[in-house]
């Protein structure tokens, strides 16, 4: 409850770890004072968040960075999941793992599914995402604030997704 003074780094111990859920905004985190979640072992196969349902749901945070993590979500829907408001988040070197047989268009990487909110400041890089019925799904609206601003997806390998690789509907202005 005291927040935070300065970066924070949670280095993760190698294993098998379940669904996280993020819903808050920390006390003195901004652009400079991130939080920071990876592997320990500094590869991310060694870091598994696993679930049947989503493994990584964020709502209503800031400045936070995940990297060297792998999402598993071969029995599940979700790899991460954006539900309400967030801005500068990072998510990198990381993989995600979803059933490759799947018809379902609720199995996705990344999901930002609703169209009431924004998410600014997101960034995408380098990640591995394998099967699902979407790799990466951004879903805007007509209007702008729930479209997002500095989206940022940059030399990811998507493949074997059933319909798309990235799916942008009404989010870019």
């Amino acid at each position: 409850s005291c927040g935070v003074s300065g970066p924070v780094v949670f280095k993760l111990l190698s294993g098998t770890y379940p669904s996280i859920l993020i819903d808050t905004t920390f006390s003195g985190v901004n652009s400079t004072n991130t939080i920071t979640f990876t592997s320990s072992a500094g590869e991310a196969d060694s870091v598994i968040i696993q679930s049947n349902a989503t493994a990584l749901t964020l709502k209503k945070t800031h400045n936070l960075n995940f990297t060297k993590l792998t999402f598993d979500v071969q029995s599940g829907s979700v790899g991460v999941d954006f539900t309400d408001t967030c801005s500068n988040i990072l998510i990198k070197n990381c993989k995600i793992k979803m059933s490759t047989s799947t018809t379902s268009s609720s199995v996705t990487g990344i999901n930002k599914g609703s169209n009431t909110f924004s998410i600014n400041n997101l960034s995408i890089i380098k990640n591995t995402i394998n099967g699902g019925y979407t790799s990466i799904n951004l879903n805007g609206a007509s209007t702008l604030t729930a479209m997002g601003n500095n989206i940022r997806i940059d030399s990811n390998t998507m493949s074997n997704a059933y319909r798309y690789g990235f799916n942008a509907l009404d989010y870019i202005h």
